[in-house]
């Protein structure tokens, strides 16, 4: 893997940098069996994207997010963005959903 450089402050977990403001979040995303390869807190802002490695695992995960947002806000969809780039599987959401990810997520150990 190589280092990329990031614009937000970050911290270690189990020895790899992640932004500070999303390490609970990555943290329950690996105590759930998820297996991730890259992340950002707000890309673009307010939006945090997170790059799985398996479709499976972004599927899962689309599905919890299903559960817990409100996908229009004002007749708009604030979640438009999942795709596969390359050999990964990404998605943004909004960062406002981070709590209730991480409770949904702790539900389904």
């Amino acid at each position: 893997m190589h280092e990329v450089k990031s614009i937000h402050p970050q911290e270690p977990l189990n020895g790899i940098m992640i932004d500070c403001n999303i390490v609970d979040l990555i943290q329950a995303l690996w105590d759930a069996g998820f297996v991730t390869n890259s992340c950002c807190e707000s890309c673009p802002d307010d939006q945090i994207w997170l790059s799985f490695t398996t479709s499976e695992d972004l599927l899962f995960f689309v599905g919890i997010l299903l559960d817990v947002g409100e996908f229009y806000v004002d007749g708009q969809c604030i979640f438009t963005n999942v795709r596969r780039s390359g050999s990964h599987y990404c998605v943004h959401f909004p960062f406002i959903w981070k709590q209730d990810i991480i409770k949904k997520l702790k539900e389904e150990l």
